[in-house]
């Protein structure tokens, strides 16, 4: 997952970096990334999962699909390690761990909220509520 989160950085431009860093609002070239990386990560699940679902027939439909919000959820779990500077000398449960909250996270946001303490994966949870809810 680290060499993903680091493929994934070089997609953005250091301006774009910067505003990631800073949790700044998002430009426009940064939300038309957001959307074509979240939007391809889900074709891409979708295409190797064992049991694919049928294709989307609206745009509501997608994005109350789990794997679009999972998509959105690991998207969002990425900037947030991109933003601290990159996941390369995490250790692996840790990264494990991360990926399990990102699991209850994509849950939490067809609900009012995520029970945890973890930091992270309530950053992870807003952040992606924010967005399911303002493309909808």
């Amino acid at each position: 997952m680290s060499d993903a989160i680091k493929e994934l950085r070089k997609e953005f431009t250091p301006k774009e970096l910067w505003v990631i860093r800073r949790s700044e609002p998002f430009p426009s070239t940064l939300i038309h990334k957001t959307i074509a990386f979240i939007t391809g990560l889900t074709l891409m699940t979708m295409g190797r999962h064992p049991n694919p679902p049928p294709p989307f027939r609206s745009e509501a439909e997608m994005r109350n699909a789990f794997l679009f919000r999972h998509s959105v959820c690991a998207f969002v779990w990425s900037l947030d390690w991109i933003s601290q500077g990159g996941a390369d000398n995490v250790r692996a449960d840790r990264l494990r761990n991360d990926l399990v909250d990102v699991i209850f996270a994509t849950y939490a946001t067809y609900f009012d909220g995520l029970l945890s303490k973890d930091e992270k994966a309530l950053r992870v949870y807003k952040q992606a509520r924010f967005i399911v809810t303002a493309i909808s």
